[in-house]
């Protein structure tokens, strides 16, 4: 059966407004990981992941075909070059030329990569691993829908897999969740380190609060995390509100 993935023609999310990226890095790196499959969906942390945890191979999706073509420009300029300025140098000035097509807002912080902690480009060691695993062709790009046909990834043993904020995608798009996690399940087993981004609590409302710069990163060890919110103190709550449920006082 072929794979039908979904096609989302928009500027892409190259980089992560994740919160606790570093803390995550360092958890990941206390695991102490030598090798193993790295299966992912989005952009920039999977190469985060693949540098602490040593991975030996990787596979990385994306739904949208603007993904998929900064993926082949990634490529391309990677294995070119010996130093991560350089690289990052060359890489934006592809950018440069299609900003409007591959920005989402976010590209204007890529430089901070080079020296935010836990950022595969914050050091030569990080830059190298990931360069080499593309020269030797270890990381698989594929156009895939997460809530699409799986039946050609099955019995992967996957170490670690990285998913973002899917979840609540496609919970507020109406898209099939359970396709989702039922693909998810399949992909893991007793050492699957699965990680991804979740706002945790909701509002009196029932919405989930987004606060900070996006949804926390967790780990979960073997099995999928709850997708379940609890509900934040109503002590809490003020900042959270929508603004049509706030009283407006004029005095």
């Amino acid at each position: 059966m072929s794979i039908q993935p979904a096609v989302i023609d928009s500027a892409p999310y190259i980089l992560c407004n994740e919160q606790r990226q570093d803390e995550t890095i360092e958890i990941l790196r206390s695991f102490s990981i030598e090798g193993g499959l790295h299966f992912g969906f989005s952009g920039w942390l999977n190469y985060d992941i693949m540098a602490a945890t040593k991975s030996s191979r990787g596979i990385i999706c994306d739904s949208s075909p603007r993904m998929m073509e900064f993926y082949q420009i990634f490529k391309e300029r990677v294995v070119l070059e010996d130093g991560r300025t350089a690289f990052l140098q060359k890489l934006q000035a592809v950018f440069q030329k299609n900003w409007n097509y591959f920005d989402n807002g976010t590209l204007s912080q890529l430089e901070r990569e080079l020296t935010r902690p836990g950022s595969w480009l914050s050091t030569n060691e990080g830059f190298h691993f990931i360069r080499e695993m593309h020269r030797k062709n270890r990381i698989l790009y594929k156009q895939l829908d997460a809530t699409g046909c799986f039946d050609l990834l099955q019995n992967l043993q996957i170490r670690t897999l990285y998913t973002s904020n899917i979840h609540d995608w496609v919970e507020e798009s109406s898209v099939n969740k359970e396709a989702f996690e039922y693909n998810m399940h399949s992909l893991i087993d007793d050492d699957t380190l699965y990680i991804d981004a979740f706002y945790p609590h909701t509002n009196r409302y029932g919405l989930p609060v987004q606060d900070g710069t996006g949804p926390p990163l967790r780990i979960t060890e073997g099995r999928l995390p709850t997708f379940q919110r609890t509900r934040l103190p109503e002590v809490s709550q003020k900042a959270h509100m929508p603004l049509s449920a706030k009283r407006l006082n004029f005095n």
